[in-house]
């Protein structure tokens, strides 16, 4: 906790904006620990992107004025709710904005202001300054209800009275339009009570029926006028008094677990009960539920570090990840600005592996399920009319919520590596729940198929014996159609030990296993290199990160091979202007650094890792949120889902990764870090508590999920156990070996192996 503060002190300190002295009224919901900007005469800052507020079935942004007025960044989005292919897009729910009067006068900039976003309680507030007058707005989406809370509290800084009158407007129609209900959606505002309630159905990719309503916690006066519905809220403020006001959205809708509910009129019922909650608990209560829920999930672990750029980088990737998690899976975001909430089994791996490190298994878990849930889809796409045979499964490049394809015509459709981050994800998922009985139900049938197909489809051997990955669609800049593609062939052997060894833990289809298992050892022999390094496939001359692929994100090596490690080091050196996915830019994207990072901690450099995630918490916008692309000249995609898993599972590889049986502790991490702490899983459904001071540890703790008798290997800097007692009683053997110690010991549930 220490750290914690004083990290969050170290961030203002540093920050371009400075909070206002007001701020502090608010103390309570915008902690130090909020990411702040600040604006003036109402200007936005350079490159300012509204925060993003979700909880994996609505999202949206909203501006510093409560309101959504950069039509680029505007919109309510139903995570599921689309169009049909092949563009596949989200129906717009609207967007919403608030008109300001004080005594009959509009008001509309404010003198100055802030805006903040706290992470760790999904909280975002703004403050505002008119003259006379003080605004306060605060907004979040519960966890478990598509609820939006907006709450706008007033107070005079008059010597005389004010009278407030704010309109606020919800415009049921594409981002920046007023005039036309979405396309394909029909219905009307109506009065119900104190409310304005709308009525629709949308004949899209689905038919889609619900209600949405648009109330308050107030009497207030409603205007209707299609397509838009008002709420006036009018008081009068005497000297230096508040009064404040809630306002609510809410969706209801028949869309439930993809089947049309054509006959279910329960929404309507469900609108009627939601709105009576919300009302009866009231903000303050929903507030406190909606942190203890975020609580809940952050307290899963932990990682404390010293340096306050990539903390706070950190901090927002896991709130990120969180609020883009479907009940489906981890799509790059929920709007039409990240592919409109499509699902790539390339991406989401990146997006798991940040979650399932941070020990959010369950949320994780939802990424192979989803890919379960559609599995016979992707094996029907490659089967001999149907028949269930040994084919295997392949997955379309960018999954609607039935398995459907959602992508546009393009070389993309034929990529194939991302068969082997689906793999990755079921067997990953595995590693550190430990979970058996998932493994039997959904993991293995998951990896089973993915490595049929490539066993069936892609795998060529010649007359002399020889196996290699034939010509395919590899990495983005590599363009279409190359030979022995590195990381394809990479991402095979991956899918195919992982097979085998699944395999072996089950006791299920021996020989396939073994045939998997050869056939991964002969594709190693096949890798494409030259120069004493590995290459991005046959005669390639150009610097890849693909290169990586052994290593990061398929640990087929362990770090020993120098072909492997050689290529690292050639694409850190000398090819950093291929940091980005498409030939844009002049430096390293933030996902690419995650994907470096993590690869150079693998290989125990603690030196290049905390460089490039600081080159990539540089990238950061106002709130610790990453983008595709952010340099000075080339922007795109805020809100970039991909380079949160990336950094998030980068900074936990530093601190903790596994290969095999070994747990190998701050192999990544700056030797200049002698104070930092983490709780963080392992293999094997462990968890690793450690803290260290002053560069010694004085606690490593270890907690099973289960009494499973399990052994493991600790490896760790030499350094950091100087002078450091150990529990013999807990330790079976220890060597040192240059800089490492290496600790055998057997765990059943708890271990404690420092004396106490």
């Amino acid at each position: 906790m220490k750290n914690r503060v004083q990290n969050t002190l170290l961030i203002l300190l540093l920050s371009t904006f400075v909070l206002l002295a007001e701020s502090t009224v608010n103390a309570v919901e915008v902690p130090l620990s909020a990411n702040t900007v600040r604006t003036a005469d109402g200007k936005f800052p350079a490159k300012y992107v509204p925060p993003l507020i979700s909880n994996g079935s609505i999202s949206l942004q909203i501006d510093p004025f409560g309101g959504q007025g950069n039509k680029h960044h505007a919109g309510i989005w139903k995570a599921g709710q689309r169009y049909a292919p092949p563009l596949a897009n989200l129906i717009p729910f609207g967007w919403f904005e608030q008109k300001l009067s004080v005594n009959g006068k509009a008001v509309s900039s404010p003198l100055d202001g802030s805006q903040s976003l706290d992470p760790q309680k999904a909280v975002v507030s703004s403050l505002l300054h008119y003259p006379n007058l003080k605004q306060e707005i605060t907004s979040f989406v519960p966890l478990d209800q598509d609820l939006l809370v907006i709450r706008h509290r007033f107070t005079s800084e008059s010597k005389s009275a004010l009278k407030i009158r704010q309109i606020f407007s919800w415009y049921l129609c594409a981002p920046g339009i007023k005039t036309a209900l979405p396309d394909r959606m029909l219905g009307e505002w109506k009065k119900e009570k104190d409310r304005a309630v709308f009525d629709y159905t949308a004949y899209a990719y689905k038919i889609y029926r619900g209600k949405l309503a648009l109330f308050a916690d107030q009497a207030v006066q409603s205007d209707l006028r299609d397509p838009a519905a008002d709420l006036v809220f009018e008081c009068e403020l005497a000297p230096g008094s508040s009064k404040e006001i809630v306002y609510y959205i809410t969706m209801i809708d028949s869309f439930t677990d993809l089947r049309l509910a054509a006959q279910d009129l329960k929404y309507a019922s469900r609108l009627n009960k939601q709105i009576e909650s919300v009302l009866r608990e009231g903000y303050d209560s929903l507030l406190n539920r909606n942190i203890k829920a975020w609580n809940d999930y952050l307290s899963e672990s932990s990682a404390d570090i010293p340096d306050q750029s990539i903390q706070r980088m950190y901090n927002t990737g896991q709130y990120h990840l969180r609020i883009n998690a479907t009940k489906w899976s981890f799509p790059v975001g929920i709007s039409p600005r990240l592919w409109n909430a499509r699902f790539f089994g390339w991406d989401e791996m990146f997006c798991h592996q940040g979650l399932l490190t941070c020990n959010h298994i369950a949320i994780a878990r939802r990424c192979p399920d989803f890919r379960k849930s559609i599995l016979n889809k992707a094996k029907f796409r490659v089967a001999h009319y149907g028949r269930d045979e040994k084919y295997g499964a392949r997955f379309v490049w960018e999954a609607l919520e039935d398995g459907v394809e959602g992508a546009p015509p393009g070389f993309w459709n034929d990529h194939i590596f991302d068969t082997s981050n689906i793999a990755r994800s079921a067997w990953t998922q595995y590693l550190y729940s430990n979970d058996r009985d998932w493994l039997k139900s959904t993991g293995y049938p998951l990896i089973l198929e993915t490595a049929r197909y490539f066993r069936s489809h892609w795998v060529y051997e010649d007359s002399n014996g020889e196996m290699y990955i034939g010509k395919c669609t590899d990495l983005e800049r590599l363009g279409p159609a190359r030979d022995r593609p590195f990381l394809t062939t990479c991402g095979a052997i991956y899918t195919m030990r992982a097979a085998a060894q699944a395999a072996k833990i089950l006791g299920s289809d021996p020989e396939e296993a073994a045939d998997f298992q050869k056939t991964a050892d002969k594709l190693i022999e096949s890798l494409p290199h030259r120069d004493g390094a590995y290459i991005g496939y046959k005669n390639c001359t150009e610097y890849t990160v693909a290169a990586l692929a052994g290593i990061f994100p398929y640990d087929i090596f362990d770090g020993s091979n120098l072909l492997q490690k050689n290529a690292v080091y050639k694409f850190v050196r000398e090819g950093r202007a291929n940091g980005n996915m498409y030939p844009k830019g002049n430096s390293v994207c933030p996902w690419y650094a995650g994907k470096m990072a993590a690869a150079l901690a693998f290989l125990d450099d603690r030196k290049e890792p905390v460089q490039l995630l600081r080159d990539a918490a540089r990238t950061c916008g106002d709130f610790g949120e990453l983008f595709e692309i952010n340099e000075e000249k080339v922007s795109m995609k805020p809100w970039f889902t991909t380079a949160s898993g990336n950094c998030v599972y980068a900074v936990n590889q530093m601190l903790i990764h596994c290969f095999e049986n070994e747990i190998r502790l701050l192999a990544g991490s700056p030797e200049s870090w002698k104070d930092l702490s983490f709780d963080l899983p392992a293999y094997g459904g462990i968890m690793v508590d450690l803290k260290l001071e002053k560069g010694k540890l004085t606690r490593l703790n270890l907690r099973a999920r289960s009494d499973q008798i399990q052994s493991k290997v600790l490896v760790l800097p030499a350094s950091v156990l100087e002078g450091v007692p150990l529990d013999p009683s807990s330790i079976l053997k220890k060597e040192i070996k240059e800089d490492k110690v290496r600790l055998t010991f057997r765990i059943k549930k708890d271990l404690c192996l420092l004396k106490k």
